[in-house]
């Protein structure tokens, strides 16, 4: 009776991790900073994203790590297409333990987004930081949910 109910209790566990990791994340889904334009970021399951570096030219896979309710952190996996100007880039040489930018959740629909650039991995500096297509003088952008 006694390994039954551990057994018992062990499967009422491993469905419950399964159930929470099949939830919907969040913030998945479309975020742009005009929902008219395909410069964006687009969330999918397991904390991946795909983000618009620069539309037709620089589009990349993402991890991000939440770092506090509302906030995450953004690290380069690898590309996920990329036209002309993104293939001068070398990216095997772009770390993928730097943060290259941050999410801020503010409301269900409005975000903002902080774009650093990409890593190097040899120099551990930044690069890319005024070339992406949402690029400002704060280097911070409004976002909203398009879906």
């Amino acid at each position: 009776m006694k390994f039954s109910f551990v057994f018992y209790c062990a499967t009422l566990l491993s469905a419950s991790a399964l159930a929470a990791e099949s939830q919907p994340e969040k913030w998945q889904g479309h975020w742009a900073v005009d929902c008219n334009t395909s410069t964006s970021l687009k969330f999918g399951a397991n904390k991946t994203a795909v983000l618009t570096v620069n539309q037709n030219q620089i589009y990349i896979e993402i991890k991000y790590r939440e770092i506090t309710d509302g906030t995450a952190e953004f690290f380069y996996v690898q590309p996920e297409e990329l036209g002309s100007g993104g293939n001068a880039i070398d990216w095997d040489n772009i770390s993928t333990s730097a943060s290259i930018g941050t999410f801020r959740g503010q409301a269900e629909r409005k975000a903002s987004f902080s774009w650093l650039g990409f890593s190097d991995k040899k120099t551990a500096k930044h690069f890319w930081v005024k070339e992406a297509d949402f690029a400002t003088a704060k280097n911070e952008v409004a976002l909203v949910r398009c879906d």
